[in-house]
């Protein structure tokens, strides 16, 4: 069976990282690590990133009251930044934010069910 193609090239190369909110991060951290065979890379009272390969994995500690555990943020690696933001806007994507930093480039999309899509790219 042939694999349709997308009707938008975003020029995808893989996943970069993704943000995942746990109740007790220093027990996700513990099991990322100790049993997953993980690297903790760095750490703060409510986040931690852990690594493993190239890509990275961040750990946020849910606020009190806040929705069940689960996936954060699903952030796509893409080869190229020249002409992305128009590309994704002729899609009809929800651009919520687009940063800029030493590391690279960053446009967040709303996707489905509230999940926050970065499509990153590394300088």
């Amino acid at each position: 069976m042939a694999t349709k193609r997308p009707p938008h090239d975003f020029g995808l190369t893989g996943i970069d990282h993704a943000d995942l909110l746990v109740r007790d991060l220093t027990k996700a951290v513990r099991f990322f690590t100790e049993q997953m065979g993980m690297s903790l890379i760095a750490s703060a009272p409510a986040y931690a990133v852990v690594q493993c390969g190239e890509q990275t994995l961040g750990l946020r500690c849910l606020a009190p009251g806040s929705p069940k555990p689960g996936a954060q943020r699903v952030a796509l690696r893409v080869n190229e930044w020249l002409g992305l933001r128009n590309r994704v806007m002729r899609s009809r994507a929800v651009i919520q934010d687009e940063r800029e930093d030493e590391a690279g480039r960053t446009l967040s999309l709303r996707g489905p069910d509230g999940l926050q899509i970065d499509l990153v790219w590394r300088a």
